[in-house]
């Protein structure tokens, strides 16, 4: 398996009288005749902004070169002042050697015309880590996706939804970084575009002229910036043919965008869709189940990743998550606090062999002490990452999405002629029409669909609340084999403590919802191991003795996210894989029109819904996405069917 990538410096040199310099490349950010007046002139006034985006209510720009940040902030500050007012911008920007945010913030102190964006990007900016960090501004209305990674290996595992409108060409010069300015990015580039995208670059290069040309771009030379004498304008005449089909992972056809979208499923995996749904300028209906379906766990939700030595689909989601959740709840806590005191979540080695992990792990990620560090027990320590409050977190998110959910049992769902969706409700009247309908509702997802071959596992889990010394050493989060909240307060010093996890595969069997002693006294006495007491503590309250209930879990333990595969078209489809036929061979993945789900979350919904409601969000409106296609292709629920039909089984209806 691939060990977690470390990404190069820049060598970032600000002492140079030529204005920001890579000492690594020998090369500048930008002319020395002035950064703000060569990004206005070359990239804003290149592009035809503000004029090309006036008229749209998304508009997608892209990047090759994020370096300092300057465009961005110079792009954003013209959005503001000549957009339409219910108009969104994604700005998507590929960088290979990022700077962090240290440096960012010494290098804006030269722009002081800018010290107000450039502050809201500091604050967010995310640690250098290889991925995509998706950041949001301007209460959604402007949203950054940086990629940080080698160029033309992240945008090949990057997909634009509907298209890129405008690309600023930003490397560094195509003689000091030619890998910045290939055929086959250039190529990739065309792929991702709208047709008709325009770019515009600094550089009058013969290669990218020629690279551009041959990626479909009709090009002309328009005078330069201070000493250039030329620069490149360009502007797609003719998309180049798709290599693959990406079967059978291939998105939904982008036909007919649904607007009415109905997500079953009240917990926060529901409301995170319904109010990525919302951000994006859709209008979700939101249905619950049942009061307590939904309920949350213990009123306490922990954020405590846990990392793989290696850089799989799994871990690189579990990182990409914590990141995108903290500043998630974070933006929540504006408004109503969700954060339990103190933040922070100390993960505990359980041995000697996961300790010497844990300290290749922090030099591996390379990310900052105020996302990660070690402390001299070998603990893991997140200060950004902890516990959150479910029932703030909900409200929170049921306010901002101005949703209250609609109790009830759904009992059927169908599509009429006209390509509308209808939900049934148990008096077996109409309650719902739409264009799409999500399926959110957790263990219970699987049996609504009727669709076993999802291999949705139900596992009933339970929690306890105990009391807790709150001069003690551990008064914080704590993870180790179970995980332990902060002290819920200092007026009743009392901790959520857990948790158990049985499988529990008959959900008519409701004998799942009583409490179980021996449970509590196994996660009980784990706790007490971790946190050095002499013994195990027991529940406080014997009306209230915690919170039961069951998760969704899936066999490889990854989430369920996307469009929801036709089952028997997918068997026919792919019905050669037995023999070994290469994918190119094989039509798109085959979808039931306007069905998604998103299910499988585990025990760490409240991490990853927030960033896996964004991914759906996307991939259903057709915007560019926040995580990197082999991630979100490990998360297709077509998985277990292609798995079943590898293996020459035959996956039940």
């Amino acid at each position: 398996m691939s060990p977690w990538p470390r990404l190069p410096r820049p060598a970032l040199n600000l002492a140079d009288p030529r204005g920001p310099r890579s000492d690594l490349f020998a090369d500048g950010y930008a002319s020395k005749a002035g950064a703000v007046a060569e990004g206005e002139a070359v990239f804003l006034r290149g592009i035809g902004a503000p004029d090309i985006w006036t008229r749209k209510t998304h508009f997608a720009l892209a990047e090759t070169g994020f370096g300092l940040g300057l465009n961005f902030l110079l792009t954003w500050r013209l959005w503001r002042e000549t957009a339409p007012p219910d108009a969104t911008l994604d700005y998507v920007s590929v960088e290979g050697f990022p700077v962090d945010a240290a440096e960012l913030a010494q290098a804006h102190a030269l722009y002081p015309e800018l010290q107000d964006l450039s502050a809201a990007l500091i604050a967010l900016y995310p640690p250098r880590h290889q991925g995509a960090h998706p950041l949001s501004f301007d209460h959604g209305r402007v949203r950054l996706t940086l990629l940080f990674g080698p160029g033309e290996e992240m945008l090949a595992d990057w997909s634009a939804g509907d298209g890129v409108d405008a690309w600023y060409l930003d490397g560094f010069a195509p003689s000091r970084n030619p890998d910045f300015w290939t055929e086959s990015l250039f190529r990739r580039i065309a792929a991702l575009s709208t047709p008709g995208a325009v770019a515009a670059t600094y550089t009058a290069a013969g290669a990218v002229k020629r690279g551009l040309q041959a990626a479909g771009f009709e090009v002309r030379k328009a005078p330069g910036f201070a000493d250039k004498r030329e620069r490149l304008l360009a502007r797609l005449s003719e998309k180049p043919p798709q290599t693959s089909s990406g079967a059978p992972w291939s998105d939904p056809p982008a036909s007919n965008r649904p607007t009415r979208i109905a997500v079953i499923g009240g917990g926060v995996a529901g409301l995170c869709l319904a109010d990525a749904l919302r951000r994006h300028g859709a209008e979700p209906s939101l249905f619950s189940l049942a009061p307590d379906l939904g309920s949350p766990l213990g009123g306490v939700a922990m954020l405590a990743p846990r990392l793989p030595a290696a850089a799989t689909p799994g871990g690189r989601l579990q990182a990409a998550a914590l990141l995108y959740a903290t500043r998630f709840y974070d933006a929540l806590q504006e408004d109503e606090p969700v954060w339990l005191e103190p933040r922070g979540v100390a993960c505990a080695p359980p041995d000697g062999k996961d300790a010497a992990r844990h300290e290749a792990l922090v030099y591996a990620l390379s990310w900052p002490t105020s996302f990660l560090t070690r402390d001299e027990r070998g603990f893991l320590l997140y200060p950004r990452a902890g516990a959150v409050k479910t029932d703030a977190v909900q409200s929170a998110l049921r306010t901002r999405s101005r949703l209250t959910p609609r109790v009830g049992r759904i009992t059927d769902w169908r599509r009429g002629a006209d390509g509308t969706w209808r939900l049934i409700g148990q008096d077996g009247q109409q309650c719902w029409d739409g264009d799409a309908v999500v399926f959110a509702a957790g263990a219970w997802t699987g049996h609504l669909l009727r669709a076993p071959w999802l291999e949705i596992r139900p596992a009933r889990g339970q929690v306890s609340r105990v009391a807790a010394d709150p001069s003690g050493p551990d008064h914080g989060a704590l993870s180790y084999d179970g995980y332990a909240s902060p002290i819920l307060s200092a007026s009743s010093p009392t901790r959520i403590i857990g948790s158990s996890f049985s499988p529990w595969p008959d959900l008519q069997d409701e004998v799942w919802r009583g409490w179980r002693d021996a449970e509590h006294a196994a996660y009980a006495q784990n706790y007490a191991e971790a946190s050095g007491l002499d013994q195990a503590p027991e529940p406080i309250d014997p009306a209230n003795l915690g919170w039961v209930g069951l998760r969704a879990t899936t066999p490889d333990r990854l989430p369920i996210v996307g469009g929801l595969p036709d089952a028997e078209a997918y068997r026919t489809a792919y019905a050669g894989l037995r023999q070994g036929r290469h994918w190119e061979d094989y039509p798109p993945a085959p979808y039931q029109t306007g069905l998604s789900v998103l299910t499988g979350l585990g025990a760490r919904g409240y991490l990853t819904a927030p960033l896996l409601a964004e991914v759906l969000a996307r991939q259903m409106l057709g915007l560019p996405q926040v995580l990197e296609d082999d991630v979100i292709a490990a998360l297709h629920p077509g998985r277990f069917l292609i798995r079943a039909l590898k293996r020459g089984a035959s996956a039940s209806d």
